[in-house]
């Protein structure tokens, strides 16, 4: 989730500016609010994308076999009605990828388990849900 959204924002101040050198009569204040709704728009496609690994694993342990695209409208259904939820779990790390940071990596050693293991938890109980 941080990755998309620091990627997202590199992208779209890429974006900016080449939009503002190509178009000089772009004003500044447009082209941030484009960078702000694709930044919106990745993280949005981020979070719904985020149960495909998880229905992946699924197919490969019960033996189904479907395309890619399957696989990725499955997770896409899933994922429903669960974005915000999902939004508000990734947000709630958003301190702990703070404190990655200050220790050079080495708390991801313990967060990234624990940050996929939550995120399973909610794969299940979107699972149960629909």
């Amino acid at each position: 989730m941080i990755q998309a959204l620091i990627i997202g924002t590199v992208a779209v101040a890429i974006a900016a500016a080449v939009v503002g050198s190509v178009i000089p009569q772009v004003p500044l204040s447009v082209s941030i609010i484009l960078l702000i709704l694709l930044v919106v728009l990745l993280v949005w496609i981020e979070l719904r994308l985020t149960y495909v690994v998880y229905v992946i694993d699924d197919d490969v342990r019960t033996g189904q076999k479907r395309s890619v695209w399957a696989e990725i409208a499955a997770g896409w259904k899933l994922t429903k009605g669960w974005a915000w939820k999902l939004l508000c779990l990734n947000l709630s790390f958003l301190g702990w990828y703070i404190l990655t940071a200050f220790t050079l990596g080495i708390l991801g050693i313990w967060l990234m388990p624990y940050y996929n293991l939550a995120i399973a938890e909610t794969y299940e109980l979107s699972k149960e849900d629909k």
